[in-house]
């Protein structure tokens, strides 16, 4: 009984269960600059497989897990934070707020990429 669970275990990882191992990684740039700090999220164009997002770090990203398949890509980027002194010794921290890109133009289509198995690179100009 136990190797037959065994078996169809290692069966079902196998066949990957809808899809099979993937490595996207790359850059990201807007206006010919890398994205310091923000996130990428990939979001399903076609059926309900979850969202997927990570962290993109000085321009660069890495994400595992996702499906093959045609994905929506949506860059945030962090905000920017500034601790300004007051005079009365306190201190105000002042925010920019983030920004979130589809595209470098405004009114364009949003940016559709397909995933495909293994591992591939996405380079990413906004």
């Amino acid at each position: 009984m136990r190797s037959n669970l065994l078996f169809a275990f290692l069966t079902l990882g196998i066949a990957g269960c809808g899809g099979s191992e993937t490595v996207v990684s790359g850059t990201v740039s807007v206006s010919k600059q890398p994205v310091e700090r923000g996130y990428i999220t990939f979001f399903p164009v076609e059926c309900t497989k979850a969202t997927r997002g990570v962290e993109i770090k000085e321009g660069r990203f890495t994400a595992t897990d996702i499906p093959p398949g045609q994905w929506r890509v949506q860059v945030t980027e962090a905000p920017d934070v500034e601790a300004v002194k007051q005079k009365d010794g306190s201190t105000l921290l002042k925010m920019r707020a983030a920004k979130r890109r589809n595209s470098s133009k405004a009114n364009a289509k949003p940016l559709v990429v397909e995933i495909r198995p293994g591992s591939q690179t996405l380079d990413l100009t906004l």
